[in-house]
């Protein structure tokens, strides 16, 4: 089925965001409406453009606010890729609200999980790992996004030649290169037994182990440097859980 696209026009959008806001909604509304698809590039372009002129006005709320039944009416009608893109210019969008940014976060997760995209659904919970690795670190909610957003990247590890393009739903940028992501899962990995080595000891050392692997698996990557860090950062982590041993 062709994909309708929208009209996108920077200086209309820059004259009037609110008024092209109006009409972009009344448009994917209506289309959708006829079952008609919407084109994601354009829907995308022209979301993101009015979301950034609209934080020039030092308003960057107003558009959450104001495209919340769209979002609403696109997750009723299953437009999840369209419901998921939205979340994400809004994310951005707040950038300096966590209250806000704990809201989108936690229902743009909701879509990825049950779209079954493991790349989003690891960047939605490491949206809420990072939020609360500030606001309440280690803390069991805290913990809780970080093993998710582990299990996600995990999933697109193991995955990424076979099931996971098919199921990730983007615009703005291609999947990363496998070692990327794997380099990503290290540091999760590493995270995680920071927050949990004094109550969990034995899976402290598992995930140790396995971040080893993956290391030993890229040594020759020329990502020399993100192994020297996650190089250091493992000597840190066994002397820690050294101490905790040897205190027990």
């Amino acid at each position: 089925m062709k994909r309708i696209n929208l009209t996108y026009d920077r200086k209309t959008i820059s004259n009037n965001p609110l008024g092209t806001y109006n009409k972009f909604q009344t448009k994917v509304i209506t289309t959708i409406r006829r079952n008609q698809k919407i084109n994601t590039d354009s829907f995308y372009s022209e979301f993101k453009a009015i979301a950034e002129e609209l934080e020039q006005t030092n308003d960057s709320t107003l558009l959450t606010k104001i495209s919340r039944n769209l979002i609403e009416f696109l997750v009723s009608k299953k437009q999840s890729d369209l419901a998921g893109i939205a979340y994400s210019v809004l994310i951005k969008a707040n950038k300096d609200n966590p209250k806000q940014i704990e809201i989108l976060a936690t229902n743009a997760l909701s879509i990825a999980i049950r779209g079954k995209d493991p790349v989003h659904t690891f960047a939605r919970a490491n949206d809420l790992n990072e939020l609360y690795s500030k606001t309440e670190p280690g803390s069991d909610r805290h913990i809780k996004y970080l093993r998710i957003a582990n299990r996600a990247l995990l999933d697109v590890c193991n995955n990424y030649d076979t099931s996971v393009a098919n199921r990730y739903k983007t615009v703005s940028r291609r999947l990363k290169p496998l070692e990327n992501y794997e380099f990503m899962l290290c540091s999760l990995k590493l995270e995680i037994v920071e927050y949990t080595m004094a109550k969990e000891p034995h899976n402290a050392k598992y995930e140790l182990e396995q971040v080893k692997m993956i290391l030993e698996k890229n040594k020759n990557s020329n990502n020399v440097e993100s192994i020297e860090i996650l190089s250091r950062k493992i000597a840190e982590i066994e002397a820690k859980i050294n101490t905790i041993n040897k205190s027990n």
